[in-house]
């Protein structure tokens, strides 16, 4: 029977510990991509924004996030909307501007990014969410 000296399994499991590392630390995106690919329903807060994959039209969410802004007595302070993509800002009674951006992915789908402030506030940004997503 041959054996390898300790060093060639060493050098075999190097690659794959590596790879479990880089997998381990960004698992938030694998998360969002693997549940795009299977459909929506996807969720990641990630750099600030929340991010979501809805199984809504374009229109079906913007007009879910409408109804979160007016549920949460929010002020609406923009809002822009073309076939592919919308934009729409709010503020809150503490003069926090919230942002949703939406990107129509296909007919029946839609990327929705909620940012609340500049660095993001997690916690109130779920519960904005959560608003849409009775909405829908």
């Amino acid at each position: 029977m041959v054996t390898c000296p300790p060093s060639l399994h060493l050098k075999r499991l190097i690659p794959f510990i590596a790879s479990a590392i880089l997998l381990s630390s960004t698992t938030g995106c694998v998360a969002l991509l693997v549940g795009g690919a299977a459909g929506a329903g996807a969720v990641a807060y990630q750099r600030g924004a929340l991010v979501s994959t809805e199984a809504a039209s374009l229109d079906t969410t913007w007009n879910a996030c409408r109804a979160a802004v007016k549920k949460l007595e929010f002020v609406e302070t923009l809002s822009k909307k073309d076939a592919l993509e919308g934009t729409l800002a709010a503020k809150t009674a503490k003069d926090r501007t919230v942002t949703f951006s939406l990107h129509r992915v296909t007919d029946t789908t839609t990327e929705l990014r909620i940012r609340v402030g500049t660095f993001g506030d997690e916690t109130l940004t779920r519960q904005i969410h959560d608003a849409v997503r009775k909405a829908l």
